[in-house]
């Protein structure tokens, strides 16, 4: 089981002239399948979870624009462990995570009353190429 929270201010000078806020959390939940219960451990590996992505700013420094994205992820993928001791181990794994969600986006440009809200349900593809970590084992299973 996984979590990761995102809270920051951005500027974005590509297409788009816009600043605002971005608020990212997930929560997924693992299963791997070890081929082998040895020093070295490559592994198959699904995560099922949910992802809440929003965006609350100025597009063109006139526009108004919240952008709301919900919705739940499915990432396959491929990972390695390396026993360093009975009680550590360090791993590194990738995956591809399909993430399919309701897409909402307000925007009032400057000066005026009207909002324009549109939403849809979309899907993308994310690609975490490595990912890293350290777990310390607490039980003994012997």
């Amino acid at each position: 089981m996984s979590g990761s929270y995102l809270n920051d201010d951005i500027d974005v000078m590509d297409s788009d002239n816009g600043s605002g806020t971005i608020r990212d959390y997930t929560i997924k939940m693992g299963f791997e399948k070890n081929f082998n219960y040895g020093i070295v451990q490559p592994y198959f590996l699904t995560d099922v979870g949910y992802r809440s992505h929003e965006f609350e700013g100025f597009i063109n420094t006139s526009t108004a624009t919240k952008v709301t994205k919900h919705g739940f992820t499915l990432a396959p993928g491929f990972g390695l462990k390396l026993n360093l001791h009975r009680q550590l181990t360090v791993f590194a794994e990738g995956n591809v995570e399909f993430f399919y969600f309701q897409n909402k986006q307000e925007s009032t440009p400057s000066g005026s009353n009207e909002r324009n809200i549109n939403k849809n349900y979309q899907s993308q593809f994310l690609l975490n190429p490595i990912f890293t970590g350290l777990q310390f084992h607490f039980g003994n299973n012997r």
